[in-house]
Formats: C-alpha cells, structure tokens, sequence
C-alpha cells in the first residue's frame, strides 16, 4: 500500500527558553474517507490542536481482525491517498496523531473501493436470428453479482436485464427477434456501488424471406419473382440474378424490407437463370436458397417443309431464333385429323430433319418449337404433300368383242379417292375419258372405243400442288372385219361392195388373186381404196379369182380380213366367118391353127369344133 501526502506551514510562537514537557497528542478531527476508483481511497482529516511529532493511517481489511498496513504521514499533512486496494473490498481506516512514546486515535471510518468493471466484452452473432453470446472476462476484487443490460436499438427501445452470480462470466440471450441490433453493457456490483463496462452492439441475423417463386410470363426477356416477407426486422433485400452457365451476376438489385415481388428485364431468351434472395440486416445476410426458371425461347423462323420429289419423306429446315434454347422439338401431324403422325427432337444446333416412312400423297403440318426448361414456343405452323405414289406401268388388254380397253395395276393405291385414270386422243391431246378411282381399285375398263383410233391412258394421282403420274401407254384399237362382201363379176372385171364397219378407216386394201393359187405367183391386183366399193377390170374372163379386203384404221392398224371367191363370166365369141364350106368325107381333118384367134379373145384353154347337119349335131372335144 502506498500513500501520498500534503503539508501546512505550522504557527510558530515568539521564540521563549523552551520547558520540555511530553503531554498526549489529540486525535485527528473530522475524519473523511471517499472513494475514487477500484483501487483508491482518499483519505482526509483535520490537525487538532496542539503538537504531534507525525501521524500514522491504519488500514484494515473489513472481515479482517488483523491490520492490513501502517502508514507513516508526516505532521504537516492532513490527507493521504491509498492505492493499489482490492476493487470492491471495505476497509476500517484510522489516522494515529504521534508525539513521542504517546499517541491518540481517531474513531475507525469505513471506505470502500468501487467493484471492477468487466474488461474484454464480447457480443456475438452466433449465426442464429434469435440468440445473441456475451462473454467477459472475471472482474478483480470482490463483487456481489453482475447486472447484464440488453438494449433494443430499433423502436421502442425496449431493454432486458438479466442477474447473474459474481463467477459467471458468459451469458445467451434468447429469444430475441430476427434481424435487430442490440447494445449489451455489465455492471459489476457490490453492495450500493457498480462498476459499468463499455457498450458494444451486435445483430441477430435476418431470418430468410419465405414462399419464393420464380416465373416467367411468356416472356422472351423477363422473369418475375415473388416472396413472402420474413418476420423480424431487416434493412432490405438483395437480389441476384446468375444466368446458367455465366461466370458474371446477371443482375443484382437491392429493395426496401417491404419489397414483396420485383421483376427483371432485359434478360436473354431462352437461357435458364438463378435466382436468390438475400434478408439483409446490419452486416448478416440470410439467404433463402437458389431456385431457377427459364426465360421462354424465341421460335425459330424461316420454317420450311419440303418433300423434294420424295412419295414418303418430308424435309423440314428453320433457322434458329436469337438468344438460348436447349433444343427444337418436332411435330407432324396429319393435317385432316390434326392426329400425330410423327414426333422428334432435336440438340440445339440442328437446322434440319428429314421425316421418313410417311404415307404418299399426304397432308403434314409441321410445328417446330424452341425448347428452354419447360417451355415451348412454337413458330407458326406449315404443311406440304408428299407426293403422290403411282405405278410406273399399266398392264392393258384390249377386248376385241366391244371394243373396250382393260387398264390393271399392281395394287391399290394409297389414296384413291385423289388418282384418275385418263384416256386420251394421242392426235390432239383431248381428254376422252376421266375416271376416279374407288378404295381397293386395281383395275378399270373404257368401254365404247373407237376402232381404227389410237389412245394413250396414263394414271395420275394429286396431293396438294404436286402431281405423279404413271407412264403413257398408247393402244392402238384394231378394226373389226368388213361385212356383207358382195361380187358382180363380169367378163373380165369385177364390182364389189361391203359394208362399212365401224370405227375410223383410212383406206381399205384389196388383194386379188388367182384361185386356186399357184406356186410363186404374184397377186393379179394390189390397191387400196377409200370407199366401200371397187372395180377390179383386166381379168380375165370366165376365171376364178381369190378376193381378200380388210380395213385399215387411221391408227394404221389393219383389221382381219375378209376373203371370198369370185368367177368372171364366160366370153360370148362372135361367130367366125363362113367360107366355102368344105365337103367332109368319113376320112376327113379338121385342123385350127394357133393364130386362129387374137390374143383379145382371151386365153383358150381348149378348142371345140361343131359339126352340124340338118339331121344331127356332134361336139368334138
């Protein structure tokens, strides 16, 4: 223990022969003891009277029989100051006045030093919304409890008190809302007087917002976002946006606490983003977790679909929109139904598909739309025809009876209801006949043709603007045979006539030879006429002739012909000149000699003589 002290001039008396005498000092008057900090005590009194070599303060511990210490204070001082005391502790004090082997003592006053305040305050944020950690270290001396004081920053500015023993030196604060600051102070005690610590302040950390949804609105470039506020207190909310995939926040927005949705703009089409929302109070954060949505895509544009001369393909092509997608997604459909005949789909980098095994002569409509996430956005719809699926060749058989003409293929055809078979002029182009043709349909008849006519027929199918068709097939129709033949001979020509079949005839041909035919020999006439009737002239009289005739069309098919014998007449000769008529006897000749007749008489294949008498005629062969 040490101590300081102050001094006084002293009254000195006119100077006498000084009579010694040692008399009892008196005690110090008005004895004052106060208390300055933990570890002081100012201690004051007044002189008495009268002399006193020095003075001494006694200073016991209170609980203490013994004396703590002794201090010396020289006589011309009337104070002293005690340090280095245990804080929180009373102490008797008495001041001693000393004169020689005499002294007197003051009555004992009590003083004691104020209680430590707590050193090293702590408060923290244990990462809870509702607890805050005090912790302190061990105030020296002697105390009786300490007084823990949290205040509530924000309004009303409510405060708690919590008592706890003089050996505590942490404490939890629970229960306290969400996002708040507060300010914590300890009061060390002892009996009436205390000891206060500094003040530090420290936040509850925000509690998360709740219900948080992400979506878009068919919206190429936005997504809103909605929420339901948290409970506590808090600053505000931060809210940021990461596109998947960037290594850049997309966008970072901060609202009041009483923000409740917000939405973002200017964002990519089809690409996915995050979203998180962060409660803010003081230097916390509280983050209520990632959640993710995806702009809707752009579709795609310039959509074709495009059979390229194919009976069972479609090709589709697009060109891809701007901004994200994660790929395209096909669709065909049959267009009279709207039923789904085919469905694909494909990466993001694809421009084109080719759709195989379709049916022929077909309507497809075609959707192709960006995909992102869960969202579709489909460009506007277009369609194409396969193309129609025809034979190639037609088997034909022409009935000769009626005239028709049989027209049969492989098999049915896809589409019937969509194909006609066609009979055509060749000459002119003109279409004779159009047939539609029925389900299961594999053959056809054209009745009531023309004969002596060629005609073409093909099979030709449409689906939409495109037509196939099979090959042309040109029959010729064959005449029929002419009728009614009939020969009116004469001496060396003959007349003939028929009847006229029906059907186109371009000429009619003749051939006329002798019968029975022989060997090697050439028909006597070869002609062709363009009517029903002929005369056939330099025959030769009284002979047999073979007539073949048939008609030939203007197709230049000839039809069968028709044959038939006919015999010139027998030539009437004149008779000869008579002469002297020669007297026969039973021996006599008679000879013709060869240039007897003229070649106008004909051919003479035998001579015959006639002898006559009055009485009786003879032929002589």
């Amino acid at each position: 223990m040490q101590s300081t002290s102050s001094t006084t001039e002293p009254y000195s008396p006119p100077s006498l022969k000084p009579l010694f005498l040692l008399l009892v000092p008196l005690m110090p008057l008005s004895l004052l003891v106060t208390s300055h900090s933990s570890s002081t005590l100012s201690v004051q009194w007044k002189a008495p009277a009268g002399q006193r070599d020095s003075y001494m303060v006694s200073v016991s511990e209170e609980g203490s029989a013994a004396t703590r210490s002794h201090i010396p204070v020289e006589k011309t001082s009337t104070n002293i100051t005690l340090v280095g005391l245990t804080p929180g502790t009373c102490y008797f004090i008495a001041v001693w006045s000393l004169a020689g082997p005499y002294n007197s003592a003051s009555q004992n006053t009590t003083g004691c030093t104020a209680p430590a305040a707590p050193a090293n305050l702590t408060l923290k944020n244990t990462g809870s919304s509702s607890v805050l950690y005090t912790a302190w270290s061990e105030a020296p001396g002697r105390k009786d409890h300490y007084r823990l004081i949290l205040y509530y920053m924000m309004p009303p500015g409510m405060k708690r008190v919590q008592v706890v023993g003089p050996s505590t030196q942490d404490f939890n604060w629970i229960g306290l809302p969400a996002g708040n600051q507060f300010a914590v102070q300890v009061v060390t005690v002892k009996g009436k007087t205390e000891a206060h610590s500094s003040i530090i302040t420290e936040w509850t950390c925000p509690l998360p917002a709740t219900s948080v949804q992400m979506w878009n609105e068919r919206l190429p470039d936005r997504l809103q976002v909605a929420w339901t506020p948290a409970s506590g207190s808090l600053h505000g909310y931060e809210l940021n946006l990461h596109c998947s995939g960037c290594r850049t926040v997309a966008a970072q927005v901060f609202v009041g606490g009483d923000a409740t949705n917000f939405t973002f703009s200017g964002l990519t089409p089809g690409a996915r983003y995050w979203f998180e929302i962060i409660s803010l109070s003081g230097p916390y954060r509280a983050s209520a977790g990632n959640i993710s949505d995806w702009t809707s895509p752009l579709p795609p544009h310039t959509v074709t679909l495009s059979n390229q001369g194919h009976p069972d393909q479609l090709s589709a092509s697009w060109k891809p929109p701007a901004g994200e997608q994660e790929g395209y997604a096909l669709t065909l459909y049959y267009a009279g139904s709207g039923t789904v005949a085919a469905k694909t789909s494909v990466q993001k980098g694809a421009t084109d598909f080719t759709f195989l095994g379709l049916l022929p002569g077909t309507k497809y409509l075609l959707e192709v739309s960006s995909l992102a996430g869960p969202y579709r956005i489909s460009a506007r719809n277009v369609s194409d025809w396969t193309y129609p699926l025809v034979p190639r060749k037609l088997s034909t058989v022409v009935e000769k009876s009626n005239p028709a003409l049989s027209v049969s293929w492989g098999k049915p055809l896809s589409k019937p209801e969509r194909c006609q078979l066609q009979l055509w002029h060749p000459g002119n182009s003109t279409m004779l006949q159009n047939h539609t043709l029925a389900p299961w349909q594999v053959q056809h008849v054209f009745q009531d043709l023309v004969p002596g006519r060629n005609y073409s027929v093909s099979l030709s199918c449409i689906s939409g603007p495109y037509k196939s068709s099979s090959e042309t097939v040109v029959i010729p129709i064959e005449l029929t045979e002419v009728k009614n033949l009939q020969c009116f001979p004469d001496v060396t020509s003959f007349f003939l006539n028929w009847t006229i079949p029906e059907g186109d005839i371009k000429t009619y041909e003749l051939a006329v030879e002798n019968f029975p035919r022989r060997v090697l020999h050439q028909p006597v006439h070869h002609l062709a006429v363009s009517r029903a009737e002929a005369t056939l002239a330099e025959l030769t009289p009284d002979s047999s002739y073979q007539i073949l005739i048939n008609a030939v069309g203007k197709n230049g098919l000839r039809g069968p012909s028709v044959s038939m014998i006919c015999n010139t007449s027998v030539e009437v000769l004149p008779p000869p000149v008579l002469e002297d008529i020669p007297e026969f006897d039973a021996s006599a000749r008679v000879i013709i000699s060869p240039d007897m007749f003229s070649e106008e008489n004909g051919r003479i294949e035998y001579y015959g003589v006639v002898v006559t008498t009055n009485e009786s005629c003879k032929y002589l062969l």
